[in-house]
């Protein structure tokens, strides 16, 4: 029998297509007893979800790159944050010096 005839799970054999409601049949159970796990969101997780009310889990490689940047990111903006609250201390120093000076100028 090719692999998309199978009725029943063997150890040691290999599926290749069949469909879902073959999966179902050769477990004997479905539905939420059954938990896909793939790589894409729509045509993957979704529609094993939504068609076949199995339990879902994505697996989402690409996330760890931005997940990295994130924490770089929000490491930098505070970085960043505490130079923006030096700098205008500093202008602050500074307006404050020029506006001392301007009234020395004047005799205030």
């Amino acid at each position: 029998a090719s692999s998309s005839q199978r009725t029943k799970m063997e150890v040691g054999s290999v599926y290749c297509g069949g469909n879902a409601r073959m999966v179902e049949a050769c477990f004997g159970f479905g539905g939420e007893e059954a938990m896909y796990v793939g790589d894409h969101i729509y045509s993957d997780t979704n529609v094993a979800k939504s068609i076949l009310q199995w339990r879902t889990c994505l697996v989402m490689r690409e996330l760890e790159g931005e997940v990295r940047a994130l924490a770089l990111s929000q490491t930098r903006r505070r970085e960043l944050g505490e130079l923006l609250v030096r700098r205008d201390k500093l202008l602050a120093a500074k307006g404050l010096s020029l506006v001392r000076a301007a009234r020395k100028k004047i005799g205030m």
